[in-house]
């Protein structure tokens, strides 16, 4: 009796052991698998910015700009600027050799409410910012086309 009482015993236990290395190998491939399935998820995502990037519209490159200025991002924003950038007013030019500088003009930042309005004759793409209710304040802001996506050349205020 005794001897079948400690067969018993040991035989749980063995039986324990073995559940708790088996279990401990699907934890391990649990982990794996889930790492690369994030690993995945992210390439996917890396890709299809990308594509995007190479299919780019001139309202995408607009809308996106838009958006990085509403959440202050500088990277994005200084991406999307050709330097020398040029600041035309009411008759004088001026030349921004950063970007930095374009973003602390104040008229920069109403390029959140412009809008595509043509392709000029010399390729460049003019978005207007129109004053509501103020019909002689306006704002051109000009972008060019830059390998697969666009960049801002110039602001320009006639008054």
């Amino acid at each position: 009796m005794k001897v079948l009482c400690k067969t018993v015993i040991f035989s749980g236990l063995f039986i324990m052991l073995i559940g708790c290395k088996h279990e401990g190998k699907k934890t391990e491939e649990f982990k794996e698998t889930g790492k690369a399935a994030i690993e995945q998820s992210q390439e996917i995502e890396k890709n299809k910015k990308i594509t995007q990037t190479k299919n780019q519209s001139i309202d995408d490159f607009l809308t996106e700009l838009q958006m990085a200025i509403e959440n202050n991002d500088k990277t994005d924003i200084i991406k999307s600027v050709k330097i020398p950038f040029e600041f035309k007013s009411g008759g004088e030019s001026e030349l921004y050799e950063s970007a930095e500088r374009v973003i602390k003009n104040p008229y920069f930042k109403k390029i959140i409410k412009a809008k595509f309005e043509k392709i000029e004759a010399n390729n460049r793409y003019a978005i207007l910012y129109q004053q509501p209710n103020v019909e002689d304040f306006f704002i051109y802001y000009y972008a060019i086309k830059d390998g697969d996506g666009f960049k801002l050349t110039s602001m320009e205020m006639p008054h």
